[in-house]
């Protein structure tokens, strides 16, 4: 079953170049949340850095997402992040977040012992004890849980030549992410008229290599969460910059219908950490 969603998107945290992995000038960016110390993630982030390598027209973006459950660890964590980006630009962003995801025991435990940054000088001691990090880090969580953002990972998928939007939950197979990519690119599907009301339009078609089965979720939710069994287009409200569509992608069994559902190929991969 599909849902459309139109999910006003507000950002104000500077997304930087220091935070971008892979080719700055790429149509197409995937925006990570995620907290360091899920499990999850520290799984799932290096699969996503190799298909950003193998696909030159999608870059990566990280935002800080740190769950109550896994606090304090996962907000120190993210301050040393950004600590050694003020300090080493787009290297120090990604090196500390992979060494993080290295050494941390994960659950909210924190970094093992003896795999504490080796470098931790006084100008990184001023910085992680002052107030800048922190508040960066704040800023961003608090911006993720405004939008509905509560899963880490989530990936926000957007397409910097239309500003249309996708929001996946949960890991996804990166082969997969080409049909998102894909799906995103479609216009016609941004142009449907609002009386369209079905399952995902189209016939059953696969996208992107190693394709298995997936079905595209769109949730459609407005004021109290009503949902809506519709495909619709909807507009953003004025004076937002773009209209975001909440994308769910979940495994199903393999079974065609004559209102069928657009098909990609993947295995399941890890759960998500999330405060539900």
């Amino acid at each position: 079953m599909c849902w459309w969603l139109p999910l006003p998107f507000r950002s104000t945290a500077d997304d930087g170049p220091q935070r971008i992995y892979g080719n700055p000038e790429a149509r197409f960016t995937i925006t990570l949340y995620a907290d360091l110390e899920c499990p999850h993630c520290q799984a799932y982030l290096p699969q996503l850095q190799r298909w950003i390598v193998t696909n030159d027209h999608v870059n990566l973006a990280w935002r800080h997402l740190p769950l109550p459950q896994h606090e304090p660890a996962a907000s120190r964590e993210a301050r040393l992040v950004e600590c050694l980006g003020q300090r080493e630009s787009r290297e120090g962003v990604w090196g500390a977040v992979l060494r993080v995801y290295l050494h941390t025991q994960g659950n909210g435990r924190g970094l093992a012992a003896g795999h504490d940054y080796p470098d931790i000088g006084p100008p990184l001691q001023h910085c992680l004890a002052g107030e800048r990090a922190a508040q960066f880090v704040d800023t961003q969580k608090a911006q993720a849980l405004e939008n509905g953002f509560n899963t880490s990972p989530t990936l926000r998928l957007t397409d910097n030549h239309t500003q249309h939007t996708l929001i996946l939950e949960d890991p996804i197979d990166p082969d997969a992410l080409l049909s998102a990519v894909d799906l995103l690119s479609a216009s016609e599907i941004f142009e449907m008229p609002a009386d369209v009301i079905s399952d995902c339009p189209g016939s059953p078609r696969r996208l992107g290599q190693g394709a298995a089965l997936w079905c595209l979720y769109l949730n459609f939710v407005e004021g109290g969460g009503l949902r809506q069994n519709a495909f619709e287009r909807k507009k953003a409200p004025k004076g937002l910059f773009s209209t975001t569509y909440r994308l769910r992608l979940k495994p199903v069994d393999l079974y065609l219908e004559r209102e069928t559902r657009l098909e990609l190929a993947t295995p399941t991969l890890a759960r998500s950490c999330s405060t539900n």
